[in-house]
């Protein structure tokens, strides 16, 4: 087979590749609760992995959720569930819509008014700082969660 057909046949695999990478990806997102105590659940349940701890009966029942909504995301989009899923794929969007749902649109306006003041070498204002507090207090929350009793150990 000539080297410019075998290059066009791995071009285009690498486009399927990518794109059903990304079908997997938007079907990963699409399957997560919008509910803060689902969500947390997942995450919690990925601690109890890291602690290497039997799950709880809630952690078990919202993973079993997911799952299944994970499941029927991949089939209307004719993907095939991977027989080894890895349950860490989710912590990152779980923990950004968590926060979506957590803080109001001006808590993110005022959090980069206060990075930005940081940045230009000035001091941000009390509200500002209040909210990159609470931010700063849900961002190790959830990382705590997610990563279980690890750091602990370390």
């Amino acid at each position: 087979m000539p080297k410019k057909q075998i290059e066009k046949r791995i071009e285009a695999l690498e486009r399927f590749t990518v794109a059903q990478q990304r079908s997997f990806d938007s079907a990963v997102e699409s399957a997560l609760p919008h509910e803060t105590s689902e969500l947390e659940l997942l995450l919690s349940a990925c601690g109890a992995d890291a602690d290497r701890r039997p799950l709880t009966e809630p952690e078990m029942t919202a993973r079993r959720t997911y799952l299944t909504a994970l499941r029927r995301e991949c089939r209307n989009r004719r993907l095939s569930f991977p027989s080894q899923f890895d349950h860490t794929c989710y912590i990152h969007r779980a923990m950004i819509i968590i926060g979506a749902l957590t803080f109001q649109l001006q808590d993110f306006d005022l959090a980069r008014s206060g990075f930005k003041a940081l940045e230009e070498g000035q001091i941000p204002s009390e509200a500002e700082l209040a909210v990159i507090r609470a931010m700063n207090v849900q961002r190790e929350r959830l990382h705590q969660l997610t990563m279980g009793n690890l750091q602990g150990t370390a």
